[in-house]
């Protein structure tokens, strides 16, 4: 099994979304030129695993699909829409195996 990096945009507090449980608040930090280290960590990923709710926060982006070329595993019960693009694999039960 590969190395596991929880790599996550928080805010000083530890929150990932504001009270509302929106994530807004990342925009103001989007500027021209800063990546802050994405890029560099994206190079390294060999595949990604997310939950339902991230997922549909990702279609709500309306960038497509933000993973390309890395295999992308959303762990959920729910039917999903595919994001246009995408590779991403709807699955349930143990994140292990």
């Amino acid at each position: 099994m590969g190395k596991v990096i929880y790599f996550v945009a928080s805010s000083l507090d530890g929150y990932i979304a504001d009270p509302d449980g929106k994530l807004d608040w990342l925009h103001e930090y989007d500027s021209a030129g800063e990546d802050f280290g994405y890029k560099a960590f994206y190079e390294t990923l060999g595949a990604v695993i997310m939950g339902s709710r991230t997922y549909m926060d990702v279609v709500g982006f309306n960038m497509g699909w933000v993973y390309p070329g890395v295999e992308s595993v959303v762990m959920t019960h729910r039917s999903l829409p595919l994001i246009e693009g995408s590779n991403a694999q709807f699955r349930q039960g143990d994140v292990k195996t």
